[in-house]
């Protein structure tokens, strides 16, 4: 069954704030995969620069961009004790746009690399390891 119609096939976001916590203490952002045409609509604000953001939508229209463009594919938030509310009024801006890009990266990954690894596949342009120094280079037959 493919990933973004699969109820199953979901995958958790921890903000960077919360990754050195317990757990248990942890925030679960959880997400299930996007379809290619949820994934382009996304790219909107991918693709822009802040500026660019700002003359399409306003300083108040880009932010809510944002949080309607997380909304497209998040499924739950796991959190103790569990707080009733918008997502609007659980993160700063700042971290909304690290969940938007953590969610929207892991969100590319296919079968093979979701089974594979557990960190996701680099974006096109994204080095997947570092570059070898030339004298490492040189060593190499």
């Amino acid at each position: 069954m493919p990933l973004p119609v699969d109820p199953t096939q979901t995958f958790d976001v921890v903000l960077d704030s919360d990754a050195g916590k317990p757990e248990a203490d942890q925030v679960r952002f959880r997400f299930r995969y996007m379809s290619a045409r949820e994934f382009m609509r996304t790219s909107d604000l991918a693709d822009k620069t802040p500026k660019e953001l700002e003359e399409d939508y306003g300083a108040k229209g880009v932010v809510e961009k944002l949080f309607e463009t997380i909304k497209i594919n998040l499924e739950d938030v796991l959190m103790t004790p569990t707080v009733n509310g918008d997502i609007e009024d659980l993160l700063t801006v700042g971290e909304a746009w690290e969940l938007f890009y953590n969610a929207r990266r892991q969100s590319r990954l296919g079968v093979a690399e979701k089974n594979a690894s557990g960190s996701p596949s680099p974006l096109p342009g994204d080095a997947s390891a570092e570059d070898a120094s030339p004298a490492e280079s040189a060593a190499t037959p």
